[in-house]
């Protein structure tokens, strides 16, 4: 059950620390409660939602710990997204969704990787973001938007085509 749901979990994680060190360590530490506490684990009830709750709580373990105080989203987002999580049949591992996408990052012009770095890496919220791109934040929404697609589309092509056809 653990394996069959490592993509699920990891995604999670990775979606909430935006770093993929970060997310396998904090993976590795879930599943390493999952192991100690799979006594604890009822027969019957959803696996995933069950290892996602734990992988939610060594999330917040691990922004405390490492002063990473810049949370993306609340326990509510959080926890919805977990419930998101636990529907998605995610097929691939997340190294070869981590290879497209790095393949469909450098596909893009410059300044949509800058602008995409500043959102998602910088963590620049729309306002500034679209004040330096002297855009209404409406259109600055939906250049991210456009962007993500793009991206979306890029890598679902490539994995369905294989990655070695790339």
């Amino acid at each position: 059950m653990v394996t069959e749901s490592r993509n699920r979990v990891f995604c999670f994680i990775y979606s909430m620390l935006h770093n993929i060190a970060d997310a396998e360590d904090v993976y590795q530490q879930s599943t390493i409660v999952m192991w100690n506490k799979f006594d604890e684990f009822e027969e019957g009830t959803n696996f995933v939602n069950w290892a996602l709750a734990i992988a939610h709580n060594k999330i917040k373990q691990f922004q405390r710990q490492s002063g990473r105080q810049r949370v993306f989203f609340d326990d509510s987002v959080m926890q919805l997204m977990a419930e998101t999580y636990a529907t998605l049949d995610i097929k691939q591992p997340p190294s070869e969704r981590m290879e497209g996408l790095l393949h469909c990052l450098s596909k893009l012009a410059d300044k949509q990787r800058r602008v995409l770095r500043l959102r998602y890496s910088d963590s620049v919220s729309i306002r500034d973001l679209a004040k330096q791109e002297r855009k209404s934040e409406a259109a600055m929404v939906m250049v991210l938007a456009r962007l993500r697609k793009s991206l979306q589309s890029c890598i679902s092509s490539m994995l369905s085509r294989g990655m070695a056809d790339g």
